[in-house]
């Protein structure tokens, strides 16, 4: 079986063989912002996990498609929240 990462370089290269538009959709939750478009969608949603993580030097690396709140659960677990509030 193919990985994740795997199956959407393919899909990202077809659309630029076939030069089509492309939508990178995560969890669709900010959908209704901007316009409307005549693209083709990519998933990021089976692109998932928690790559990298090093509290003693607050970094953290995800994949795409990871939740936030899996991210979120990371951190708390070392005392730990994102230095931003997610839009």
């Amino acid at each position: 079986m193919q990985d994740s990462a795997h199956i959407l370089q393919q899909q990202v290269s077809q659309a630029f063989n076939d030069q089509t538009l492309l939508s990178v959709v995560g969890g669709n939750s900010k959908s209704f912002y901007g316009n409307p478009l005549n693209a083709q969608i990519i998933h990021t949603t089976c692109h998932t996990g928690i790559i990298e993580h090093e509290p003693t030097e607050l970094v953290i690396t995800a994949r795409a498609g990871t939740s936030l709140l899996e991210i979120e659960q990371a951190l708390a677990a070392h005392h730990q929240t994102l230095a931003f509030e997610p839009p």
